[in-house]
Parts: C-alpha cells; sequence; structure tokens
C-alpha cells in the first residue's frame, strides 16, 4: 500500500528526510515524467525559492525528469505563481514550484502545475505517487533530456505585470516598504513596484539559506509596522517565503484585513469599491479562484463580482457630475490598477480544485494549507 504524498499544496517535509530524500526526489521526478510525459519529449520548467535544500532538490527532480526525456528548465529563484504563469506562457508540459510557503528553512516541498498552470489534476498525483513508491517503474526513454539554466524568462513575467497597467507610473510619488522575507520576492518586488514608480524600502532582501520566513508572522507584522510609521511611508507590504501570501498596513501602522486597491494609488479614489480581503494566514480571500495578485506575485482569492463593481464603479464616475480634476485623475489611476490585478487573475497559478476546502482542513495541522 502507498503513502498518501500530496497535501494541498504538494508535497512538503524536512528536507533530507522521506519523501525530501534526494533517493526517493528522483523516483518523484521519473514518475512525474512518466505520468505527464505520455511518451513524448516535453519540457519541466523548475523554479525554487532560497531555502539551503533547494538546490538539491532541484537537481534530484530534474534527474529523474531527464531518464524520462524530459528537458528541464531552471529558473532559479522565483516566485510560485511567477513559475506557474512561465510554465503556460514557454509552453511547457509542466512547471514545478520547489518552497515550503510560509514554513521555516528546515522544511521544502514540491508543487506541480499542469501545462494549463493550474495545480495538477488529484488523479496525475496519485498516478505519480503510486509510481514513484512502486519498487520497479517502468523502463526509462532511450533518449535523455537536456538541462538547461536560464533566468532570462523571468523577465516575461514582470513584463507580463508591467504591461497590465500599460507600464504607467501608478505609484510614482508613493513611498512603499516592502518586507521579503528573505525569500523568493527578494529581486522581484522591488524591480517591478520600482518600476511602477515607488520608492522601495526593502525589509529581510538578502537571503543566505537560513534566513528564510525568520520572524514572519502575518497576524502581527511588527517590522513592518514600524517601518511604515518611521519612514513615512504610504504603505507597507509583507510577503511569505515564496510569494503567494501578502500582509498589508497602511500609512497609519494598520493592518490591513481588507485591502482596497484604491487605496494603494489614490487615497481620494472614492467611487472605486473593488477589495481585496486578507484572511488571517495573510492570503486573500474571496468568493472565486485562487489565482496570482499583486505587483510581484501575490497570491489569493479574488471575488467573482469584481467585474461587475468595476463597471459600477466606472459609470458612477462617469455620471457623478462633483468630480473634480483631482478625482477623475485618482480614479484613471484606480483604474489602471485594476486593470492590473484583472490581468494577472487570468493568469497565473489558479489551482483551485472543487475538494480543495475539505483538503485544505485535512492538512491545515501538518502545516500543509497555503
Amino acid at each position: 500500500m502507498t503513502e498518501k504524498l500530496f497535501g494541498t499544496d504538494g508535497i512538503r517535509g524536512v528536507a533530507n528526510e522521506f519523501p525530501l530524500t534526494p533517493e526517493f526526489i528522483a523516483r518523484l521526478g521519473s514518475a512525474i515524467g512518466q505520468v505527464l510525459g505520455r511518451g513524448e519529449r516535453a519540457l519541466a520548467l523548475i523554479g525554487r525559492d532560497t531555502r539551503q535544500s533547494g538546490a538539491m532538490i532541484e537537481h534530484a527532480l530534474a534527474a529523474g525528469l531527464m531518464a524520462r526525456g524530459f528537458d528541464t528548465l531552471h529558473v532559479g529563484v522565483l516566485t510560485t505563481p511567477g513559475i506557474a504563469y512561465l510554465t503556460r506562457r514557454l509552453g511547457a508540459r509542466c512547471g514545478i514550484s520547489i518552497s515550503a510557503s510560509h514554513n521555516p528553512f528546515e522544511d521544502n516541498g514540491i508543487k506541480v502545475f499542469g501545462a494549463d498552470g493550474f495545480k495538477i489534476p488529484d488523479a496525475h498525483e496519485n498516478e505519480i505517487e503510486t509510481l514513484a513508491q512502486t519498487a520497479s517503474q517502468a523502463q526509462a526513454n532511450a533518449a535523455i533530456g537536456q538541462r538547461r539554466d536560464d533566468e532570462a524568462p523571468i523577465t516575461h513575467y514582470i513584463e507580463f505585470l508591467l504591461d497590465a497597467v500599460q507600464r504607467q507610473p501608478i505609484l510614482r510619488g508613493k513611498r512603499v516598504v516592502i518586507d521579503c522575507n528573505n525569500g523568493a520576492t527578494f529581486e522581484l518586488a522591488q524591480r517591478v513596484l520600482s518600476a511602477l514608480g515607488a520608492q522601495t524600502i526593502a525589509l529581510n532582501d538578502q537571503p543566505d539559506g537560513v534566513n528564510i520566513n525568520r520572524g514572519y508572522d502575518a497576524l502581527e507584522p511588527k517590522v513592518l509596522r514600524e517601518t511604515v510609521l518611521r519612514e513615512r511611508a504610504d504603505f507597507g507590504v509583507q510577503f511569505d517565503g515564496d510569494g503567494d501570501r501578502a500582509v498589508f498596513v497602511d500609512e497609519r501602522g494598520n493592518l490591513r484585513r481588507t485591502v482596497r486597491a484604491h487605496r494603494l494609488v489614490r487615497r481620494r479614489a472614492h467611487d472605486w469599491r473593488w477589495t481585496v480581503h486578507c484572511d488571517s494566514r495573510g492570503g486573500a480571500v474571496g468568493a472565486a479562484r485562487r489565482a496570482t495578485v499583486g505587483a510581484s506575485g501575490v497570491y489569493g482569492k479574488i471575488s467573482a463580482s469584481s467585474g461587475e463593481r468595476a463597471r459600477a464603479a466606472q459609470a458612477a464616475a462617469r455620471t457623478n457630475p462633483t468630480n473634480s480634476d483631482a478625482s477623475r485623475a485618482s480614479a484613471r489611476d484606480a483604474r489602471r490598477w485594476l486593470a492590473h490585478l484583472a490581468a494577472v487573475l487570468r493568469h497565473g497559478e489558479f489551482g483551485a480544485r472543487d475538494d480543495r476546502r475539505q483538503r485544505c482542513e485535512a492538512d491545515r495541522t501538518r502545516g500543509e494549507c497555503d
């Protein structure tokens, strides 16, 4: 009988202990190649966060995949949403994020995306588990895949995020504190927000392999709050290790569990009522699916009615005779930000399945539910 390996967000565990030993990870890579490769030459895109064990897992996975005829493209350190987006953007057969999200550095994990950028179906996960734990696997491909290391594709993700707002400096003049928690956003967040015009103040952006998520607290981001107040910043944002969740602090140091998107751009864009709701764990929660959100690849859940809210807000802005020039400019800025969020919503790792909520509850006690 095989052991259940995949949780809500992939395989999690302590690095160098089962199932995250190099020997078993190689078998896992071979099983992934066998299930998703269908005997064809295909591409697997692999990225990771900044954990010390990431390179070990990456090499072992690549060995198993290459034995099945997969070419592997290694993009280095990148957020989980970025990996999901590039999987689809580059036409890869699968994408793999090596990360344990908000967990401490001793842990790590493997999350597998299909060619569409979604988490692979449960049936595929079950098949991979069975093959990886079976004593004898099918004969490997005669043609061995090739490995390529190239961080250039990350530029595609950055360009996608900037194009979503027509490369307009919508954060011009804003002072933004970014707490990267020494994780996957340590370069990406500053590059994107700076390109949008923000003056960034970075915290915890010097990863050394063991300091990822050190001091991370989604419920009480004390350092972020203190820095926003001390630097008189307009707002602050704290990412977890793989950049798939965020916590916001406003200019007064208040933790924003409901973040009004326009507030991060213009405080007076009062006609806009589109919101991102953050849960107690720092993820964004709404009525719809999980998706990438935010300029540097935060992901959360967005309300399915956001489009209706946007259209209603646009109509109100057009018909309101009291709007001043400044108010109209605020609405335009908010519209650009909203367009960015809506565009990002259509890409990245949506990953939600019908049974996700039930599985999440079961996995929460093991720290595997994002």
